[in-house]
């Protein structure tokens, strides 16, 4: 039996940094924003969406840098939140945060491996339309303008199909590596369902529930480019 050969972690990272660098070039060149803050979040937004279909893999390195990431930022801001609001109780202002670290990475990372399995729905394209959508979520709290958001969230949505896209091809870590050739898995990460009905469903609904907490906002994007 021939061994099934996937695109690595590497070749996941050097495709989506060629891939956001390309948008950053564009977006410049078009004077679609001068703000080297967007470009360079623009080109670490592809990155990151290159990798985060493999969040799935339980003791892959994609999962421990999102979690880690999200421990960090979620600490972070509960860190914030209780300086600010409770600045006289430093014990709680200081063990909010560790408890805030310990949950996110720990306990939901735990029920995260227990519900899911790799190359499931988080290899799919669903899930690359939820990406896009909840970067636009996030962005959109921030004070960026509206074709900056875009970006940003394009540079996601791009960085994740890419990975779709080599875990469709015999890949090397190099741009200048063997030809690609169809691999026996071709077509599993670009399906419209999983095997799961559960995960499917779910992801159409958390989809559908991104896309009415948006609406506005793709509103006013969609009238940005049209």
């Amino acid at each position: 039996m021939r061994k099934k050969i996937m695109a690595g972690f590497k070749t996941h990272i050097t495709y989506g940094a060629f891939t956001g660098i390309s948008i950053a070039t564009i977006s410049y060149i078009n004077d679609w924003t001068k703000n080297i803050q967007i470009l360079i979040i623009v080109f670490l937004s592809s990155i990151i969406g290159s990798f985060l279909p493999d969040i799935d893999s339980d003791t892959g390195t994609p999962f421990k840098i999102i979690f880690g990431i999200m421990s960090i930022v979620g600490s972070s801001i509960t860190f914030i939140y209780t300086f600010n609001n409770y600045p006289q109780n430093i014990e709680y202002v200081i063990i909010s945060p560790i408890l805030s670290y310990i949950t996110i990475r720990y306990v939901l990372g735990f029920i995260f491996k227990k519900f899911t399995h790799h190359r499931g729905v988080y290899h799919s394209i669903p899930a690359l339309f939820i990406s896009f959508m909840i970067s636009i979520t996030i962005v959109n709290k921030f004070d960026y303008e509206i074709l900056e958001q875009l970006l940003i969230s394009i540079a996601v949505f791009a960085g994740f199909f890419s990975h779709l896209i080599l875990d469709e091809l015999y890949a090397n870590t190099s741009f200048l590596g063997i030809p690609y050739k169809p691999n026996r898995a071709f077509g599993s990460s670009l399906e419209f369902i999983s095997k799961s009905r559960f995960s499917t469903i779910s992801a159409y609904l958390t989809l559908m529930l991104l896309i009415y907490i948006n609406y506005n906002l793709l509103k006013d994007m969609y009238y940005l480019i049209m």
